[in-house]
C-alpha cells in the first residue's frame, strides 16, 4: 500500500513539473512582444510605469534649468537611462518623450557652457 502511494506521488512530481514548465513557457511568449519588450509590467497603462514618468519628468527638468549645469546635467543622464530602460519595457511614448528631452537638456547645457567658454577665451585674449 505504501509502496503504491509513493509511486502515485511520483507520478503526480513529474505531472505537476510537466505543468508548470508548460505554464512558464506559455507565459514567457505571451509576455514578449515583437520587438521582444515586456509587456507585462503595466499592461492598464504604459504610461504610469515609474520609470516613465521618472524620465519625462528629469527631461524636463533637465531642459529647464540648462542654466545650472549641475542640476541640468545629472538630471538630463537620468532622464536619458530611464527613458531607455522604460522603452525597453514598455514601448511608452512617454519614456520616448523623456529620453528625447534629456537629450535635449544635456545638448543645451554642453552648448550653453561650451559657448560661455569660448567667448571668456576670446575676451581674454583682447
Amino acid at each position: 500500500m505504501e509502496e503504491n502511494k509513493k509511486v502515485n506521488n511520483e507520478e503526480l512530481e513529474a505531472q505537476v513539473k510537466q505543468f508548470v514548465a508548460e505554464y512558464l513557457k506559455k507565459e514567457l511568449e505571451a509576455s514578449k512582444s515583437s520587438n521582444g519588450a515586456d509587456t507585462k509590467v503595466y499592461p492598464e497603462d504604459k504610461n504610469k510605469y515609474p520609470k516613465n514618468v521618472a524620465s519625462l519628468t528629469l527631461g524636463i527638468i533637465a531642459i529647464v534649468c540648462n542654466m545650472l549645469w549641475y542640476i541640468s546635467l545629472p538630471t538630463g543622464i537620468l532622464a536619458i537611462i530611464f527613458g531607455k530602460s522604460g522603452i525597453k519595457k514598455t514601448g511608452s511614448k512617454a519614456a520616448k518623450a523623456g529620453m528625447i528631452c534629456g537629450i535635449v537638456g544635456l545638448s543645451l547645457c554642453v552648448v550653453l557652457y561650451v559657448t560661455i567658454i569660448l567667448f571668456y577665451i576670446a575676451y581674454e585674449l583682447m
